[in-house]
């Protein structure tokens, strides 16, 4: 997520990702809040989760305009199964709300957003070496969050 040289870009990411990176940490904590009964935590996540997956379908448009240098395919594939999962199952289907397997989705999405998004506003102010291990480390999270589709 390297920005051309020009200041507007930089601070245009700088505010994008520190945005979400709020927004997830957000969702975490009502996530931790609200875990003890999942049968209600859709309830509790819903309108913060879907502003911030569905805002990264911006990160398609990033690529597409040249402002981060990421593959386009892998970036379509990734933002589009994440939309897919939220607004074609989780909002069209209530009882994938409360299945067993939505908090462990939705703490498989927030820990890896953190770290991404955290590790994208630190690159940018050319601190990425202190989250980088985490990042690497956890990125697991995104093949568990595709074993736990099929819950839904």
């Amino acid at each position: 997520m390297a920005p051309k040289n020009n200041p507007l870009v930089t601070g245009y990411l700088l505010f994008y990702n520190g945005l979400l990176a709020i927004g997830w940490s957000y969702i975490f904590l009502l996530s931790i809040k609200n875990y003890s009964d999942y049968s209600t935590l859709w309830d509790k996540v819903e309108f913060p989760l879907k502003i911030f997956q569905t805002a990264a379908i911006l990160e398609v448009v990033h690529t597409i305009v040249g402002i981060v240098p990421s593959n386009l395919f892998l970036t379509f594939f990734q933002v589009s199964s994440r939309v897919f999962a939220l607004w074609g199952i989780l909002h069209m289907s209530p009882p994938s709300q409360t299945c067993f397997g939505f908090p462990l989705l939705l703490f498989a999405w927030t820990i890896t957003e953190i770290i991404r998004y955290e590790y994208y506003v630190l690159y940018l102010v050319g601190l990425s070496s202190l989250i980088k291990w985490i990042r690497y480390f956890l990125t697991n999270a995104y093949p568990n969050e595709c074993l736990l589709s099929p819950c839904f």
